[in-house]
């Protein structure tokens, strides 16, 4: 029985979101039912999934190995924390979290006075059927399925007793007679990181958050009127700061711990986080504009819309396997009910953007150097960004499923095709700066200046003789010049009114976005990697070459196993500069039971980083060897300087058009 309390609580929150669900959506009246359900219905479903969500965390933290869904991603060794964020490294936690935080959503929607005001009947109904399919998908997971369904299954499939395959498991330590399961398999040395406890839920909790956005903005386009644009920018705004902040850790944790090779290497899963933030960018952009001038009443909301797909559609290649990904995610069969409702929905939206859409054309002269130009012309250079990503992301699945083949979308792929909407948005931002300050003559001759100089340095290979770098850096210097001359021009002795901290705030935020892509470009294009190979018996003390100015001595290698019989290795080398010693550092590769070779990096720090990543030793007829990668990365930390300018800006822009 205490088995199934957990999923007795999944049904009844699924029960009581689908029947709050039907009397959102019904017209208002006094019928006492229904207000029932509108009220307590919403109610018990958040709390039943509040409850279950509890009952998981408790699980872990024991830890209870009778539940499967424990046992294959936690161990007695597993440090509580560890164990405690383990609850989202599989497919059931995820969407458990997931509906948890949409219907706490419709909670607040729902409490609040003046709903009608805000987010109409339908779009309650919406939130809470969204809520549901995640309770569902987290029930079809199983988070509460018990470990002895498995033994079961095992034996059935193998033609021998429970006991005989009990007794295996407790050969290994896994069970005891009385006890029930007493250890589990144990969580990746890859999650076992302060990083997994922050990353995964801010991102669950934009993805949750921007479903408000999709139920006011399918609302709109069903109706063809209404309001959708001030809840959807609250809410969007909301679910785009914990998206980019997640992404920012994601990045971080990357670099700091994975040793994937630096902070972003367009693996499957950072590319299918990144399309949704490109969609959901270019919403807030065309928010502005409707409610400035009310145009993009239709594109943006189906923007809106758009943006929960793609989050759906970004969770089912990622989570069914269809593609390789070094974050290593297995198949469920309950991923096909993703890629069904992506589908269904994206047709539905489609069909009713064509269908609101005016196609009169507008009969006004077009004006390049206008903020209403500017800004669908930036909306234009996010929405291209956007499709670079979705096929990326896509070709590899057209391939899986047409061909039956593997493959990959390749860094370059994303990068080449990315530049040029990096470039084309750019120069948009410059241009957009210095409006309204300017005659449109002279603005015009800046304008083209930029882009002059643009191709002169391509041509004559200045700064870095990398093409990449050198067209870009004028650019990067025109919008970061053109959005300074702008805050400085607004201040004009103004004071700190609300009207200029708002424009303050805004231009922070796209200065850091400005800084973000020059250190993206920057050190993805004058990055150079170094393979090194030490002889232990000779070059141990030694200094050896590396380039650039730099070299490194190997001052030790330790070998050990673990508490868990894994093997550790631990590479301890000095970085140098000319003659002065940069820093000390050790790199550790853990040879895992269960999950294979897993390195951490080290990282030399400064305005270029060394970035080394020891691949371990190698015993070989000539003596023993030690394997490391080296990476000098310039200019890579003023990205995280670009980041903390965007979520300040945008924590700004959030806080003073607060209602």
């Amino acid at each position: 029985m205490v088995g199934q309390l957990g999923n007795i609580f999944l049904i009844g929150a699924l029960i009581f979101s689908i029947a709050s669900a039907f009397a959102w959506a019904v017209k208002e009246d006094n019928n006492r039912l229904k207000l029932y359900l509108e009220k307590w219905g919403l109610r018990l479903a958040a709390s039943f999934l509040t409850i279950s969500l509890l009952l998981l965390s408790y699980y872990f933290l024991l830890p209870d190995f009778n539940f499967l869904y424990v046992f294959d991603r936690a161990s007695a060794a597993t440090p509580g924390v560890y164990r405690f964020s383990a609850m989202w490294a599989g497919q059931a936690g995820t969407f458990l979290m997931w509906a948890w935080v949409i219907n706490l959503s419709a909670l607040f929607k729902g409490e609040k006075k003046g709903l009608g005001r805000t987010i109409p009947r339908e779009g309650m109904a919406i939130i809470l059927l969204g809520g549901a399919f995640f309770t569902f998908m987290a029930f079809m997971a199983g988070p509460f399925n018990l470990t002895m369904d498995r033994i079961g299954e095992e034996a059935a499939s193998s033609g021998v007793s429970v006991k005989s395959v009990l007794e295996s498991y407790k050969s290994a330590g896994f069970y005891l007679d009385g006890k029930g399961f007493v250890n589990g398999m144990g969580l990746s040395p890859m999650l076992q990181t302060p990083y997994n406890a922050i990353h995964p839920p801010l991102m669950f909790l934009a993805y949750g958050l921007v479903f408000v956005v999709f139920s006011v903005s399918i609302v709109y386009l069903f109706r063809g009127h209404g309001e959708w644009e001030l809840t959807g920018r609250s809410w969007a705004r909301f679910s785009w700061l914990f998206m980019t902040a997640a992404m920012a850790i994601g990045g971080l944790w990357a670099y700091e711990e994975l040793a994937y090779g630096g902070y972003w290497t367009w693996d499957p899963i950072e590319a299918a986080s990144i399309l949704p933030w490109l969609t959901l960018t270019a919403y807030l952009h065309g928010s502005i504009e409707f409610r400035r001038r009310q145009k993009l009443g239709t594109l943006t909301p189906f923007l809106g819309v758009l943006t929960t797909l793609l989050i759906v559609y970004s969770t089912y290649i990622t989570r069914s396997g269809i593609i390789k990904s070094s974050h290593s995610y297995s198949g469920t069969s309950s991923a096909s009910y993703l890629i069904i409702a992506v589908l269904a929905l994206t047709v539905v939206a489609t069909y009713f953007m064509i269908k609101r859409t005016s196609w009169k054309p507008d009969t006004r002269e077009f004006n390049l150097f206008s903020q209403s130009a500017l800004l669908q012309l930036s909306i234009l250079g996010i929405i291209a960004a956007a499709a670079v990503v979705f096929w990326g992301l896509t070709g590899p699945v057209i391939a899986k499923v047409l061909e039956g083949k593997d493959v990959a979308t390749l860094p370059d792929f994303y990068n080449q095709k990315g530049y040029f909407a990096a470039v084309f948005i750019l120069f948009i931002m410059g241009v957009n700066g210095f409006l309204g300050y300017f005659k449109k003559r002279v603005l015009l001759r800046i304008s083209a200046a930029a882009i002059i100089i643009s191709f002169l340095f391509y041509a004559v290979s200045f700064p870095s003789s990398h093409a990449y770098v050198d067209f870009i850096a004028p650019l990067i210097l025109f919008s970061l010049g053109s959005l300074i001359f702008k805050t400085v021009k607004a201040w004009n002795g103004s004071g700190l009114k609300k009207a200029f901290l708002w424009k303050l705030f805004s231009d922070l935020a796209h200065i850091g976005i400005v800084i973000v892509v020059a250190g993206a470009v920057v050190s993805g294009s004058l990055s150079t990697t170094y393979e090194m190979v030490f002889d232990y018996n000779s070059d141990l003390g030694r200094v050896l070459e590396m380039g650039e100015g730099y070299s490194v001595r190997l001052d030790d290698i330790k070998v050990f196993q673990d508490s868990q019989s894994n093997w550790i290795q631990d590479g301890y080398v000095t970085v140098l500069k000319g003659k002065s010693i940069e820093t000390g550092r050790v790199s550790r590769m853990i040879n895992d039971a269960r999950y294979g070779h897993q390195h951490s990096p080290f990282i030399s720090r400064g305005v270029t980083d060394v970035y080394g990543v020891f691949y371990g030793v190698g015993h070989q007829s000539r003596g023993v060897f030690a394997f490391y990668n080296f990476k000098i990365m310039p200019f890579v930390n003023i990205i995280w300087i670009g980041v903390v300018l965007l979520l300040i800006g945008m924590m700004g822009v959030v806080f003073l058009d607060r209602r």
